[in-house]
């Protein structure tokens, strides 16, 4: 559990913890009817640790990774940076 947590919190960046505790349930529940894990808080901790780790403190360093600037169902990024000369 602990391993699938980290690998969704890479590359699920615009997961939220809870979305990512839920998916991790089901795929225990669907191997065992039990199972030792983590709970619900210890994986926000471990979600927002994991992702400090990754790209440090700093929202834009988040937001410039290609897959978190896209707009919706395009090609196009939401967050660009435009020189227009004086």
């Amino acid at each position: 559990m602990y391993d699938k947590t980290e690998q969704l919190a890479l590359e699920g960046l615009s997961l939220g913890p809870i979305k990512i505790c839920d998916i991790v349930s089901e795929e225990m529940n669907s191997k065992a009817k039990t199972w030792n894990g983590l709970n619900d808080i210890q994986v926000k901790i471990l979600v927002k640790r994991v992702r400090y780790e990754k790209n440090g403190r700093d929202i834009f360093r988040t937001l410039e990774n290609p897959r978190m600037c896209n707009v919706k169902n395009s090609n196009l990024n939401f967050f660009a940076i435009y020189h227009l000369p004086a």
